[in-house]
């Protein structure tokens, strides 16, 4: 009976420790926020918690002696949140039409977009939401702490206590784990920790809160000073005029939203208006901004040039060289550092785009396809922006801008189809892109793993380039390796490009030194995506000996891979983190279809491939990757389009060709 009764302590000790973790660690999914977390950062805003609760709702979902039991009874009983019944529902993340509802109770409004009700609310969206809601400053204060050590790594703190570098704070249901050792920024009352995100994310916007006071008006020595009614005019022509879309623009290499200094040159005459005063400035004068030109976090200044001019950024280094901008760049201090962002026309913006994103000597058809996606992408921007300052940046985590200067080839591209976007079921739609299909396309949850979402991208399906387009099924290994060796002849629009078919060796030394410098940061991205079993929870990048591919999807797309040592095992999902992973390094040569070779690339060229091991003897000396295509492989292959339009396929057949069931039209 005793051999029996252990097992089923263990059983259930286990089963406990991992539901305690649940609710221990309750990391929001995706950038959301659980109801538990927005009830304890609404209670601590809105009321004192101090006081005990005189009324209490039973709640089966909510035990007293929790975490978030107190705050889940101040919101519920103030009408504040809602229940389902005698359930609240605490681990659930924050629906759109939740927040939208706790707006309405402070008379403001939230728009959401048709098929997002249902959906999480992104944190950023909820903390610009929660910003609304506390005003000015008041009970709950926004704060930069560094985060020094957390229970976990420290005996000397209690449970839920953080060490800072400005004091001990009590941080239940936020998950600062993976904060240690960097800057965040905090809401903050009293002793509590409301809620954090590191600041490199820039999700949040340090903007001057309600009430702050600004500082009396100086026109410095060195400004020229203007009239009072010329320095109104100048400033009610910025605050009036009409701009489309806010383009975060990062540093060289687009490493980073924050930039040390930023160095300003006009070949017009051009003015710096700051809070408190206008700084006007000679064409060809050269100004550099810090930090230290502002007085406060949040302090920010609008920069124009005369008659429609563009100003120049000395402190960007571009392909095309120093980038030029037309309409406005805003300036604002963030800590040390400072945000830069171009506000423009959305149709100007496009003419930075779509050379940044294309060749621009395809052809015009191709060109104008290209225009479509660009404006589609943008116009969903709008509605959902990346920051709370701006709506995209310049890097290909949004559209690339100005990296290429501008084109008159794609200018035009972009007026012939002016105001002309992507529509499936008469709704703006995402209109991937990527450089060279393989002969096989991707459903967008094969490469982005999220089927929670596919209905919204429905229109990018998995097929081959079959006439008519038939469904692939390369899910097996035998199949995809016959696939990518010996392709069907005169079947794939691009079957003489150069990346349609490629292969490269990489070691075990290769894959270990991407691992040290990508594994953290692609884990901390999305831990979901990433089991690691090791003694020491870290990975040995020194003990490589295996890849084993686990899954394919029917596309023939990489969904899993293992990697394994004599100690270890990693086991990979994310066609991204995949190729980021395996990536050769730069002295390596891809050896491409046409027969030239290539090298320098961050990535593996594609998910479609498949790997075999070499081996001297009995020990494995490296593994051979064999695949197709350049780019993640959903949606419009750019090159593909160049095809298509020298065949004589204009603008609209070439994006229905790549989309399903989609329609050109405008904006609804």
């Amino acid at each position: 009976m005793r051999k029996i009764i252990r097992p089923v302590i263990l059983l259930l000790a286990v089963m406990a420790f991992f539901l305690w973790g649940r609710w221990y660690f309750n990391e929001p999914e995706d950038g959301g926020i659980t109801r538990a977390q927005a009830a304890r950062m609404l209670a601590y805003a809105l009321y004192d918690m101090e006081d005990g609760q005189e009324e209490t709702r039973q709640l089966i979902d909510v035990e007293d002696g929790i975490w978030y039991f107190d705050e889940i009874q101040k919101v519920v009983i103030n009408n504040l949140m809602q229940t389902d019944g005698d359930l609240f529902h605490p681990t659930d993340l924050l629906t759109y039409t939740e927040a939208r509802e706790i707006a309405g109770k402070f008379q403001m409004d939230l728009d959401i977009l048709p098929l997002k009700e249902k959906s999480a609310i992104p944190l950023e969206k909820w903390l610009e939401l929660y910003d609304e809601i506390i005003g000015g400053p008041g009970t709950v204060e926004r704060m930069r702490l560094s985060i020094e050590a957390v229970p976990a790594i420290s005996d000397e703190l209690k449970p839920w206590q953080a060490k800072t570098d400005q004091g001990i704070f009590i941080y239940e249901g936020v998950p600062l784990e993976n904060y240690v050792g960097q800057e965040v920024m905090a809401y903050v009352r009293g002793e509590q920790l409301l809620m954090a995100v590191r600041v490199s994310d820039g999700q949040v916007s340090e903007t001057v809160q309600t009430g702050q006071k600004k500082r009396t008006e100086v026109i410095e020595a060195d400004d020229i000073e203007k009239n009072d009614e010329e320095n109104t005019d100048l400033t009610a022509d910025l605050s009036e005029k009409e701009c489309d879309i806010r383009v975060c623009l990062m540093t060289t290499g687009f490493s980073s939203e924050y930039h040390e200094k930023i160095t300003l040159m006009s070949d017009t005459e051009w003015w710096i208006i700051f809070d408190d005063r206008i700084r006007q400035c000679t064409a060809g004068e050269t100004v550099t901004l810090t930090a230290s030109d502002f007085s406060a976090d949040g302090e920010a200044a609008e920069i124009k040039a005369a008659d429609g001019g563009e100003i120049q950024v000395l402190s960007i280094e571009r392909s095309c060289g120093f980038p030029s901008y037309e309409g406005i760049l805003r300036t604002e201090r963030c800590g040390n550092s400072l945000l830069l962002v171009n506000i423009l026309p959305l149709e100007h913006y496009l003419y930075g785009v779509v050379p940044g994103e294309m060749p621009s000597d395809y052809g015009s058809e191709a060109l104008k396809a290209q225009a479509v996606c660009a404006r589609s992408y943008a116009i969903l921007a709008l509605q959902s922006p990346k920051y709370g300052y701006a709506d995209v940046n310049d890097s290909t985590g949004c559209q690339v801008y100005m990296n290429q200067g501008k084109s008159e080839n794609c200018t035009s591209a972009v007026d012939a189809t002016a105001g002309q976007v992507l529509l499936y079921d008469n709704q703006v739609v995402t209109a991937t892109y990527f450089s060279t299909s393989c002969g096989s396309m991707s459903d967008s949850d094969d490469i982005w793993l999220f089927p929670e979402e596919a209905q919204e991208l429905a229109h990018i399906a998995a097929k081959l380039e079959t006439q008519p387009p038939s469904v692939p099924s390369l899910n097996d290994e035998a199949v995809f390796k016959k696939f990518i060796d010996s392709p069907e002849k005169d079947t794939y629009v691009e079957e003489n490009a150069s990346w349609f078919r490629w292969k490269v060796t990489i070691t075990g030394d290769d894959i270990g030194s991407n691992i040290s410098q990508t594994l953290k940061q692609r884990m901390a991205v999305n831990p979901k995506h990433f089991t690691l079993l090791s003694e020491t929870g870290e990975m040995d990048s020194e003990d490589i000996e295996s890849v084993e591919i686990l899954e394919r999807a029917k596309s023939g797309v990489v969904r899993k891979i293992r990697i394994s040592g004599k100690n270890q095992e990693l086991t990979v999902s994310g066609e991204y983190n995949i190729r980021c992973l395996l990536a050769p390094p730069s002295d390596r040569c891809i050896y491409l279809h046409d027969g030239s070779e290539r090298q320098g690339l961050s990535l593996l060229p594609s998910g479609y491939f498949y790997l075999e091991e070499q081996k001297d003897k009995e020990t494995a000396t490296g593994f051979e990757i064999r695949g197709g295509g350049l780019g993640h492989g959903a949606g419009m292959s750019q090159n593909g389009a160049r095809i298509l339009a020298d065949q004589g396929y204009d603008y609209e057949e070439i994006l229905t060709y790549y989309f399903d069931h989609v329609s050109i039209g405008y904006k609804p």
